[in-house]
C-alpha cells in the first residue's frame, strides 16, 4: 500500500512540473500589450510586491503593480527561479494590468536553432561573438549556451559584435575581481557583498568568468541587495499537496549542441566532449568584500508631504505681492528640499494639486498651465514641456509616473509622453517614448517612464497625446 501511495505521489508531482512548464511555454511572446504599468496610487496608496504567480496556464512575475509572462521555460531558469517559487495566483493577481512578456535575462548566452551564432543578453538587445576564441578567452563556456526554441531572441535588436577578449565583459556578466564577484552594469559593477545575496539572485558560482585588464579600471557604483522573495501562499485544502517528499530540483534545462556553435563562417567547431563546465567547491568561498564606497541611493520624490496645495512657480510675466511672492517661495523651498527643481516651458503655472474625478481622487500630483493657471488643460498638454533638475548630484537612472484625471471617461483610452535625460553640459543621453492607459478597466494605473545614464542632471517630460485635461506628474524616481 505504501509503495502504491508512493508512485500516486511522485506521478502527481511529474503532472505538475509539466503543467507548470507547459504554462510557461504557452505563454506567447506577442500576448502582452506594450503599455508599462505600476503600482496604483490612490489616496497616496502605493502597492508593491514581487511574486510568482500562475495564472490561466500561464507563469507570471508580478512585481510593482505589473504582471509579465514568461514565454519558456529557458527565461523562466535565466533568472535562477525555481518551480517552487511558484505560488497559486491571488484574487488580486487576476486585475493587475499586464505588462511585455519576460526576456531573458541580462548575461544570458543564447543561440537560435537555425543560426550558430552565439549572443549575449545586454539590455533590450542581443551581442554576438565574432569567434569562438574570442568568448572562451572571455571564460565563456558553451556549456551554458541556451537554445533559445521559444524565438524570444530573433526579434531583439543586434548591438555591437563582441570582437576582442581586451575588453570589458558586456553587461549582466559575472566577473571574479580578485576574490571579489561583481555583476557588470552600464556605469561599471556592482558587487555582490556575501554568498547569501549571490544565491537569492538565482547565480551560479560556475557561471563567473575572470576579469580582464579592463575590467578592472571599472568603478565600483553599487552594492548588490538580495532579491525580494516571498513565502507561498498556501494551497486549497481540496487540493493535495505537490510534493509528499523532497521538490524535484530545477536545473535549466540547458541545450549542450554536439559541437561548439561556430561563431561565424570562418570559425572551427571542435568537440565539446573536453569542455566541462568548472564546478563550484563543496564549500561555497568566502563571502567577498567588497571596496568601500558609498552605496547607490534610490530617491522616491511622491508629493504626499504637501500640505500648502498651490504655485510653485508662475509665469514671470505676472507681478505678485509681497505676501504672494513669500508663499510662492516658501512652497518652492519644499520642492528643493526633496533635491528636485521642477520648471514649465514655454512660461507658465508650475502647481501642486490633487485631481478628483467619478473614480476617486489621485494623490497628490504636479501639474502645469501656460500662460496661466486658467489654460483648459491643468496638465501637460500639447506644446509643454515640464524639466525636472536633480540639484545635489547627478543621477544614474531616472524615473516618472504619469497619470490622468481618475475618471471612467479615459476608461482604457490610451495616452503617450515622451521622457528625455540631459548631462551637464546639455547633451542628451537617453530618451524613452511609450503609452499607457491611465484608466485600466476602471482601475487607476499610472504609466512609468525610466531613463538612464552616467550622470543624468536634468529630466524633461512632453505630453504627445493626452485627455482633455492632460497629463499630471505622479512622482519622480531617481538613483545617486
Amino acid at each position: 500500500m505504501r509503495e502504491r501511495l508512493n508512485k500516486i505521489v511522485l506521478a502527481y508531482a511529474i503532472l505538475l512540473i509539466v503543467v507548470i512548464n507547459a504554462a510557461i511555454i504557452s505563454y506567447g511572446k506577442n500576448s502582452a500589450p506594450d503599455a508599462d504599468f505600476t503600482s496604483n496610487k490612490i489616496s497616496g496608496v502605493i502597492i508593491e510586491d514581487e511574486r510568482l504567480a500562475l495564472i490561466n496556464r500561464t507563469v507570471y512575475l508580478i512585481r510593482n503593480g505589473e504582471r509579465r509572462g514568461f514565454p519558456s521555460s529557458e527565461v523562466f531558469f535565466s533568472y535562477g527561479y525555481a518551480f517552487d517559487e511558484i505560488k497559486p495566483a491571488l484574487a488580486a493577481d487576476l486585475s493587475v494590468a499586464e505588462g511585455p512578456a519576460m526576456t531573458f535575462r541580462e548575461g544570458t548566452l543564447v543561440k537560435e536553432p537555425a543560426d550558430s551564432t552565439v549572443y549575449i543578453i545586454t539590455g533590450s538587445e542581443k551581442r554576438p561573438f565574432t569567434s569562438k576564441e574570442v568568448f572562451t578567452k572571455l571564460g565563456y563556456k558553451f556549456a551554458f549556451v541556451i537554445n533559445d526554441f521559444s524565438a524570444m531572441t530573433i526579434d531583439l535588436p543586434v548591438g555591437e559584435p563582441i570582437a576582442s577578449a581586451e575588453t570589458a565583459h558586456p553587461v549582466g556578466s559575472l566577473v571574479n575581481f580578485n576574490g571579489t564577484i561583481c555583476q557588470i552594469i552600464a556605469t561599471g559593477k556592482a558587487c555582490i557583498p556575501s554568498v547569501e545575496i549571490f544565491e537569492s539572485h538565482g547565480f551560479s558560482f560556475d557561471r563567473v568568468v575572470p576579469a580582464t585588464k579592463v575590467d578592472l579600471t571599472l568603478p565600483q557604483k553599487e552594492i548588490m541587495e538580495a532579491r525580494p522573495t516571498a513565502a507561498p501562499e498556501p494551497l486549497p485544502l481540496s487540493a493535495p499537496a505537490p510534493f509528499a517528499t523532497t521538490p524535484p530540483t530545477s536545473t535549466p534545462p540547458v541545450i549542450v549542441p554536439t559541437t561548439p556553435p561556430i561563431l561565424n563562417s570562418t570559425s572551427t567547431a571542435t568537440s565539446t566532449a573536453a569542455i566541462k563546465p568548472t564546478m563550484p567547491a563543496a564549500s561555497p568561498p568566502p563571502p567577498p568584500v567588497c571596496d568601500p564606497v558609498t552605496k547607490s541611493k534610490k530617491i522616491t520624490v511622491d508629493f504626499e508631504d504637501d500640505q500648502e496645495l498651490g504655485n510653485i512657480s508662475i509665469n514671470p510675466d505676472y507681478t505678485l505681492t509681497a505676501e504672494n511672492t513669500k508663499l510662492l517661495d516658501a512652497h518652492r523651498k519644499w520642492l528643493t528640499d526633496k533635491g528636485i527643481d521642477i520648471t514649465g516651458n514655454p512660461k507658465g503655472f508650475v502647481w501642486s494639486t490633487q485631481p478628483t474625478g467619478n473614480l476617486g481622487r489621485t494623490g497628490i500630483v504636479i501639474g502645469y498651465g501656460s500662460p496661466d493657471f486658467r489654460a483648459p488643460n491643468e496638465g501637460l498638454s500639447a506644446g509643454e514641456t515640464l524639466t525636472i533638475i536633480f540639484l545635489n548630484q547627478t543621477a544614474t537612472s531616472a524615473a516618472v509616473r504619469l497619470g490622468v484625471l481618475p475618471s471612467s471617461s479615459y476608461n482604457n483610452l490610451p495616452y503617450s509622453a515622451v521622457v528625455e535625460a540631459f548631462d551637464n553640459s546639455g547633451a542628451k543621453t537617453a530618451s524613452v517614448q511609450k503609452s499607457f492607459k491611465g484608466i485600466t478597466d476602471n482601475t487607476y494605473t499610472p504609466g512609468k517612464f525610466e531613463v538612464s545614464g552616467a550622470a543624468i542632471s536634468k529630466i524633461t517630460v512632453s505630453a504627445i497625446t493626452y485627455p482633455a485635461l492632460g497629463l499630471w506628474l505622479e512622482d519622480v524616481t531617481f538613483t545617486v
